[in-house]
């Protein structure tokens, strides 16, 4: 389904109507594997060198480097959440 347009809310739905099914998540240079949604958030794991966060005096880049389970609604910085930037969810049947 392509995301092009929609609030990090309806993507949101979007996953958490999956139910327990994965999913691709696709954003330019970038691929996810969706895993679910626990407390309205959205969790994946994925490639991740780096972290961008906000902060009072600007952005903060957390190094990570490795495969990683993170929150994909987390990471608001300048570019936006990677759940804000993902362009297609896919689901894996």
């Amino acid at each position: 389904k392509d995301t092009k347009g929609l609030s990090e809310k309806d993507r949101i739905s979007i996953l958490r109507n999956l139910g327990n099914r994965p999913a691709l998540l696709y954003m330019p240079g970038h691929i996810m594997i969706h895993l679910g949604v626990i407390d309205g958030k959205a969790y994946a794991i994925h490639s991740a060198w780096a972290l961008r966060e906000s902060q009072i005096l600007g952005e903060r880049t957390v190094m990570a480097g490795r495969v990683v389970v993170s929150d994909i609604t987390r990471g608001s910085g300048a570019r936006g959440s990677l759940l804000k930037r993902v362009t297609a969810i896919t689901p894996l049947d």
